[in-house]
């Protein structure tokens, strides 16, 4: 009996020391860590209404994001405007968003976590009509081509998209190479912001051929005509009295001179000249000519070769950049200067009605050895004021 009781007295020990060891052994059984739920809030504009906008004019959003978790990502209708190493919990930054659609547009922000939880708000725009969006300038480069267009004249085409009313892709060439162009660059005041960037190229750094001076003709090829009621409302000439006629609509074009690129050369080295550029005011800042016309290939007389020498346009117009180191709203003039290129008094010359393509030319005829930056954006076509 004495046995058996203590086979007994022993079993509770056993089975309480078989659990220990299993138990110690598998901690399935604890809790898995519970994290809040991540946060999104639009700061500005008020999202809580609907927000009113305007065709190609940037909506900033002011957002502020949270994850305890950490973060992975934001995005915007389904594509990612910012993305993180999972280490960050929170973040406050803006985002610009160009309209291009008419009427109601839905946009839906999310944040997810590295848990993969996602938080969604949908913020509602009414969209008016008020510019024609030619070319944002903001677009990824995609492809490009070399051309031989003269013995002289060996250029770079490069493909790249396009955010505007006419066109989801373009291309960009420069006429004998004498200027390069990036895509995609940081704004220089606003990181998120993305825009086009041309630098000069100085001297003879291109098989032996000089810049000419500062004549950089940098051509962009639509691929789709302009419609004919926008040209029409831009600026023309009156030849009979010398005089610019307004139609009820502007050109312009966001650019932003940086002269802190080059130490040894800034604004006032460019606006200083010993001899005036033909065309051009230096006191009055950095002009930039564009005109608009027809692109063509070398044999067609066009703006896509011919057009630095008159062929191919409709009208050149012209404004200042009038400070360095800001965004300037550029409005174009007609350059009276070009007027025996223009359509219809011009026999190469085209109509309103055939336009894809612009060509501009930065500070033609300034100081050659310029290699700061300008940034340009936004070339729209404007209800004026």
């Amino acid at each position: 009996m004495k046995t058996i009781r203590n086979k007994f007295f022993l079993m509770p020990m056993v089975i309480s020391l078989f659990g220990i060891i299993f138990s110690c052994g598998d901690d399935s059984n604890d809790p898995e860590p519970v994290f809040a739920e991540p946060t999104l809030t639009i700061s500005s504009p008020d999202a809580s209404q609907v927000i009113n906008g305007v065709e190609g004019e940037t909506i900033t959003f002011s957002l502020s994001v949270t994850a305890e978790a950490g973060l992975s990502s934001v995005k915007l209708n389904g594509s990612n405007i910012k993305t993180y190493t999972g280490t960050e919990t929170s973040d406050d930054f803006t985002h610009d968003y160009v309209p291009s659609e008419i009427g109601e547009v839905s946009l839906l922000f999310e944040v997810e976590d590295i848990e993969s939880s996602i938080t969604s708000f949908t913020a509602t725009l009414n969209i008016e009509k008020g510019q024609f969006l030619i070319l944002d300038l903001g677009g990824d480069f995609t492809t490009s081509e070399t051309k031989f267009f003269r013995d002289w004249d060996t250029r770079t085409v490069f493909t790249f998209d396009v955010t505007g009313t006419v066109t989801n892709q373009a291309t960009v060439e420069i006429v004998a190479t004498q200027a390069e162009v990036s895509f995609s660059v940081a704004d220089p005041l606003d990181e998120l912001t993305k825009v086009m960037q041309i630098v000069k190229i100085p001297d003879t750094t291109i098989t032996g051929i000089t810049n000419w001076g500062g004549w950089p003709h940098i051509i962009y090829n639509l691929g789709t005509e302009i419609p004919k009621e926008e040209v029409d409302g831009l600026p023309t000439w009156d030849s009979d009295n010398l005089t610019q006629i307004n139609n009820g609509k502007s050109l312009l074009l966001d650019a932003y001179y940086d002269d802190t690129a080059d130490p040894d050369f800034n604004w006032d080295d460019l606006i200083t000249v010993d001899t005036e550029p033909w065309g051009a005011d230096p006191s009055l800042g950095y002009k930039v000519q564009l005109g608009i016309g027809k692109y063509g290939g070398p044999d067609d007389n066009q703006l896509g070769f011919g057009g630095h020498n008159g062929e191919g346009y409709y009208i050149i117009y012209y404004a200042y950049i009038d400070k360095p180191n800001e965004w300037v709203t550029l409005e174009f003039k007609v350059d009276e200067n070009h007027i025996s290129n223009f359509y219809p008094d011009y026999e190469n010359s085209v109509s309103s009605d055939e336009i894809d393509a612009v060509r501009i030319l930065p500070s033609g005829g300034y100081e050659p050895w310029d290699s700061n930056p300008l940034y340009l954006k936004n070339l729209r076509i404007v209800d004026a004021e």
